[in-house]
């Protein structure tokens, strides 16, 4: 590493995480005056307090790590022009492609730490919080407890109704289960009163079987009395049972594909918005370099008078891009864009434009432009 990559990285690193820190405690003190009262009604300690706010950091660091970076980078560049110390690099012969590599370094670095937050830290960290908020609430209705639970295991169509499902203790109450056969039919049906989960499959304790492929000897399907099944074939736990109550930012990432690429799924409809939610996960960390690009084709102004301007149009494309990327996940979820397009289109749309304006903007197209030129009148000489 050279002496200037080191010289940059140690001044790009501090306002990042000045930037950085300054984001998350607007976001806390802005849930502050929101939450506020539930903290003094449950008295809760300021440890905890604390804790939730780290978990909160999860939750919120994937949203604020690309414009922390964007700030950072306007910052020192827009410093280092003040200072003519851009001027100092290039007479040096340090060309603005050459200066873009640390901080492009850094940019690639952050969205791989966003693509890990969004594994399962980001998604799960809203449902631990509010868990934890109730906990300490001392609410009568646990929040692990959901009544009028439907779930269809997209695996094998297995389709669950349940009355109450209690996922700290793996429980169930008042079951129906319906198994469809391999033509899409139903194959056979419990009834069931009471279900513990244990050892990856459900105790069933007052279970009614019905089979429509028996026949009884009036030629109905046949009914059983089981009174108590071990169900090896019922693997489902009660978290994946639950799972289709949570909204599609709460799913980590692994379910979410898994769900999107089940052989049973619902309608399309219900299934854009978490197709959407996908690809939006496999596009967002890219917003970093992005911005990266961005800020270096904006923001290196030699002149004084200049640089608000400057300033004020890297700020219009950050607002720009944050309201297109918001109107593309809207229409994907009602099925007015495809989820691939709504997840992407604001990644394409403005990667275009950053690497246009960077191309521009380091001196490419001029030399591209020259050496095409070049090219045509070695043609016509020839």
């Amino acid at each position: 590493m050279k002496i200037m990559d080191r010289y940059l990285l140690t001044h790009l690193l501090l306002p990042f995480g000045f930037c950085l820190v300054s984001l998350f405690c607007m976001f806390v003190i802005i849930d502050l005056f929101g939450s506020m009262d539930d903290f003094l009604s449950a008295r809760t300690p300021l440890v905890d307090v604390a804790h939730i706010y780290v978990i909160m950091f999860g939750q919120v660091a994937p949203l604020v790590i690309p414009f922390a970076f964007f700030l950072a980078s306007v910052y020192l560049l827009a410093n280092l022009a003040a200072h003519k110390e851009l001027v100092a690099l290039m007479a040096a012969g340090v060309s603005l492609g050459r200066l873009v590599v640390p901080f492009f370094v850094v940019a690639l670095g952050l969205s791989a730490v966003e693509w890990y937050l969004y594994l399962d830290l980001a998604p799960t960290a809203a449902a631990r919080r509010e868990m934890l908020m109730q906990q300490w609430a001392k609410k009568k209705k646990p929040v692990n407890v959901f009544t009028g639970v439907v779930y269809k295991n997209p695996q094998t169509g297995v389709m669950w109704y349940l009355q109450e499902l209690n996922t700290m203790n793996g429980t169930l109450t008042q079951a129906e289960i319906s198994v469809p056969n391999q033509a899409g039919g139903e194959r056979e049906k419990y009834f069931i009163a009471r279900g513990n989960y244990r050892d990856g499959y459900w105790d069933l304790v007052g279970v009614r079987r019905i089979s429509f492929e028996e026949k009884d000897g009036r030629g109905q399907p046949l009914v059983e009395n089981l009174g108590q099944l071990n169900a090896h074939f019922l693997k489902e736990s009660p978290r994946q049972l639950a799972a289709t109550l949570l909204k599609p930012e709460n799913y980590p990432w692994r379910e979410l594909y898994n769900f999107i690429t089940s052989p049973y799924q619902p309608s399309a409809p219900r299934m854009a918005p978490y197709r959407t939610e996908y690809f939006h996960r496999l596009a967002d960390p890219l917003l970093t370099p992005l911005l990266c690009l961005f800020a270096f084709a904006l923001s290196i102004v030699h002149e004084r008078k200049n640089q608000a301007v400057a300033l004020v149009n890297c700020l219009l494309i950050l607002v720009s891009l944050f309201v297109m990327s918001k109107i593309c996940i809207a229409m994907g979820n009602r099925s007015r864009l495809t989820s691939e397009l709504a997840g992407w289109l604001p990644m394409i749309t403005y990667g275009g434009m950053a690497i246009g304006l960077f191309v521009w903007r380091v001196g490419l197209w001029w030399e591209l432009v020259h050496l095409f030129k070049k090219r045509d009148r070695r043609l016509a000489e020839a």
